[in-house]
């Protein structure tokens, strides 16, 4: 299986998971629909459709560099370490104050937990 075969199984999967339309991520992305089908045929994805598509998901444009083989493959934690900052720029100061406070509860909690 190629890389290009690989990366459109995943962005098909990830198209899915959203329950999206092909249509939706190209509106979403502002690419063609022509375009999505011919990558999801299996044809190499450029930077601008890769930016694109990270748009249209609503990921960070690392991970679609990452799955099209553009940037080379990280570890798990750091993929989910970066999906989490990724999310968390998104969010208003006041929100990220709040995630903060929740994360640092979860922390003492697991830590009374263990001991």
């Amino acid at each position: 299986m190629t890389g290009d075969s690989l990366f459109s199984e995943w962005l098909l999967r990830e198209i899915e998971a959203r329950g999206l339309t092909y249509s939706d991520v190209a509106r979403q992305g502002k690419i063609s629909h022509a375009r999505v089908s011919q990558v999801l045929a299996g044809e190499l994805p450029g930077k601008r459709f890769c930016l694109a598509i990270a748009k249209a998901l609503q990921i960070p444009a690392e991970t679609v560099f990452r799955e099209a083989g553009l940037l080379p493959p990280v570890p798990e934690p750091d993929a989910a370490l970066e999906n989490a900052l990724y999310l968390f720029r998104r969010l208003t100061v006041a929100d990220q104050e709040r995630i903060l406070a929740m994360m640092r509860a979860l922390v003492t909690l697991s830590e009374a937990e263990e001991k």
